[in-house]
């Protein structure tokens, strides 16, 4: 996960290196960094264990898979991530309930703009919560006016599911609902 990357690199980067009064033998917690106060601040308030964090990385590969079927016009394999109440608040077209709603929604997306992608940049790990930073792409079909923009979505995850999806404008927004700062 990110935070146990930048935690491993905190530490044995340039603070170590900065403080020449510290130790020569690093904390206990500098091999598995989940329990100390800046993993806590990146990821939340209560220490993580390592099956929660084997679940979020699940998720976020998940979130992957779903998008690439996704873009391949694959719907069933999309929706196989999503519980069958799944809500999905969107930007313009309000909030959905089901996976038949997304469904539609997908059709739709797919009537009104040829090619249209949404393909991940950034997948970003908050525990029960997977936050998709997404380039769109493609045209609309009757404007030809290209699509090309980045938005951003949170994908809340319960026994495995997707039980919400929220869509934003940006990562900013996105970051700052799931309660972390860029």
């Amino acid at each position: 996960m990110w935070a146990v990357h930048l935690a491993r690199v905190f530490w044995r980067g340039s603070v170590a290196k900065a403080c020449p009064k510290q130790p020569q033998q690093p904390p206990p917690h500098a091999e598995n960094p989940r329990n100390t106060r800046l993993y806590r601040t990146l990821v939340g308030s209560r220490p993580v264990s390592d099956t929660a964090q084997a679940m979020s990385q699940e998720n976020v590969e998940k979130v992957k898979a779903a998008f690439a079927a996704h873009n391949r016009g694959d719907l069933d394999a999309w929706l196989d991530l999503y519980d069958p109440e799944v809500e999905f608040e969107t930007l313009l077209l309000g909030t959905h309930q089901g996976k038949e709603a997304m469904r539609s929604l997908y059709e739709e997306n797919q009537a009104n703009q040829s090619g249209y992608t949404v393909t991940p940049i950034e997948l970003i790990d908050a525990g029960d919560k997977v936050i998709t930073v997404v380039q769109v792409g493609g045209a609309g079909t009757a404007s030809q006016i290209a699509l090309n923009d980045q938005i951003a979505f949170i994908q809340t995850f319960k026994n495995g599911l997707v039980v919400r999806e929220q869509t934003f404008r940006n990562r900013k927004e996105a970051l700052e609902s799931a309660g972390l700062s860029e």
